[in-house]
């Protein structure tokens, strides 16, 4: 009895430690799986916030510069605004011997301080346009002295021609106008 009881016992001890291997094998295998799941959260969770982190950078950037171009086209526009004020007072005046040179003046201290506002056209067209009222008095009282009616209506054209480069710069589209949005055409593909 005592034999079989050693046997029991052994059989049991043995039964006992597979067991304990098994269940132990499987809890390390567990507590493993569980380690690297917790790492690669934790790895996962940081790429998460760098990314936030990086996101947050470029979309303030972002802001940042389209608020810095929108601050640039409104003064741009503005410009655009008073170079074409002054080519319209400069219009009035180019007839006048006493108001064409104070309107010249005015539009060449404006150029001076503002041009680079004003689109390369419209401030090459501006400059041209003064410099040719500057001249136009004197084209008109050399008409019968070696200057001719083209050379005054060329003269004219120059002065007439900064209207249209000014308004063509600042061209907006139409009220209505669907600029976003590309309307399917009529024709199926």
């Amino acid at each position: 009895m005592l034999e079989l009881f050693s046997l029991l016992l052994l059989f049991g001890l043995y039964a006992a430690g597979v067991f304990f291997v098994l269940f132990f094998r499987s809890y390390i295998k567990k507590k493993a799986e569980n380690f690297a799941t917790k790492q690669d959260i934790k790895g996962i969770a940081q790429t998460q916030e760098k990314i936030k982190s990086d996101y947050a950078h470029v979309l303030e950037r972002y802001r940042t510069e389209s608020q810095l171009r929108l601050a640039v086209v409104e003064r741009r526009f503005e410009a655009h605004q008073e170079a074409y004020t002054l080519w319209r007072d400069l219009l009035s005046a180019v007839h006048s011997e006493e108001e064409n040179p104070k309107a010249v003046m005015k539009c060449n201290d404006w150029l001076r301080k503002r041009g680079l506002y004003l689109d390369a056209d419209p401030r090459y067209a501006f400059a041209r346009a003064f410099s040719a009222a500057n001249n136009h008095p004197m084209l008109l009282r050399g008409r019968g002295s070696g200057t001719t009616s083209d050379d005054i209506m060329r003269n004219w054209d120059m002065i007439m021609a900064a209207g249209p480069a000014i308004e063509e710069a600042v061209s907006l589209p139409k009220l209505g106008t669907d600029i976003l949005i590309d309307k399917p055409s009529a024709e199926p593909n």
